[in-house]
């Protein structure tokens, strides 16, 4: 889900993340202590020793929605937050997220949701639709697609999580009918903003869901700008599963910084775009949230920057 104004940025903070709440995966996780959760907060470093955000920036709650303060630039706010693991990406992993990238923006356009048609600009050729998913209440929206010569099936989200469950069911069936005829394919799933959260509870889910056809070693996650999904408990436990959960984030971009932490964290390998260069994306490998990538700049972020990511405009088809 994009968004094209401040108000409706604000509007979707106050209403649409309690809603995450409420998901029935993230429902039956219980509250962990306040002092362990605090301990974990990796937003903590830079928030301690960062002034304020400034006056006159306009901010919500303690985070700027448009800054171009503080550091001069995004390199200067990497070189302040090193670490020995942390590492910058290498060409294959950067050719990567800009093939789930531009995956992830396809969903936005209407040709091909809800039309059915795999005709845009960054719909790869290679790849075959089988079907396409929508929510008849709300924009949550999906597609399954193949790529013979990739070996990988591949599942799109777009929309928001109380939505996930009107096309859950619909989905699994055409998936189950492809996973039966191409064993041998691995399964990824993408997804933008909310879009990202979706596709990380549906690796979980399809993980719980059948084990033997949907296991780690052929299940991928790859999302871009996605905000927070559950709790530390949640993060720890998506973590031990093994699947391979991979979390781009651009520059200052202000939704990963959403909802809230703590009680909220990340779960996945971080890579973090720092420059309009493709190849300044910063890997933060730990698989839990981390001072040294996209929470060192926290609180002078900017909602612009969630709208292109590694020059692909995902919310607009363009």
């Amino acid at each position: 889900m994009k968004l094209t104004s401040p108000s409706i940025i604000l509007t979707l903070i106050y209403f649409l993340f309690p809603t995450i709440v409420a998901h029935p995966v993230i429902n039956n996780i219980k509250k962990q202590d306040n002092k362990t959760i605090a301990v974990e907060n990796s937003e903590r470093p830079a928030l301690k020793n960062s002034d304020s955000v400034y006056d006159g920036i306009e901010q919500h709650g303690d985070m700027a929605l448009k800054i171009n303060l503080f550091f001069d630039s995004d390199e200067d706010a990497v070189s302040s937050s090193r670490r020995t693991d942390v590492r910058q990406a290498t060409q294959s992993e950067i050719d990567e997220h800009i093939f789930y990238t531009k995956l992830s923006a396809t969903a936005y356009c209407r040709t091909v949701i809800p039309l059915g048609k795999w005709n845009c600009k960054h719909c790869d050729k290679s790849l075959k639709m089988i079907k396409t998913f929508s929510s008849p209440i709300d924009d949550t929206n999906a597609m399954i697609l193949r790529g013979d010569q990739q070996k990988t099936i591949y599942i799109v989200f777009r929309g928001f999580l109380h939505s996930y469950n009107d096309v859950r069911d619909a989905l699994l069936e055409t998936l189950n009918v492809q996973a039966r005829k191409y064993p041998n394919y691995k399964v990824a799933v993408t997804g933008d903003s909310m879009g990202g959260a979706l596709a990380v509870l549906h690796g979980l889910d399809l993980l719980n869901y059948n084990r033997t056809r949907y296991y780690t070693k052929n299940l991928q996650v790859f999302t871009q700008g996605q905000p927070r999904v559950g709790n530390l408990k949640f993060a720890k436990y998506a973590l031990s599963t093994n699947i391979s959960i991979n979390r781009l984030t651009n520059k200052r971009d202000l939704f990963p910084h959403l909802p809230s932490s703590p009680p909220y964290f990340h779960v996945g390998k971080e890579y973090w775009i720092t420059g309009d260069i493709a190849g300044t994306i910063r890997v933060c490998p730990n698989g839990l949230e981390s001072p040294y990538c996209g929470n060192s700049i926290f609180p002078f972020t900017n909602f612009l920057d969630h709208y292109y990511y590694l020059g692909i405009n995902v919310g607009l088809c363009l």
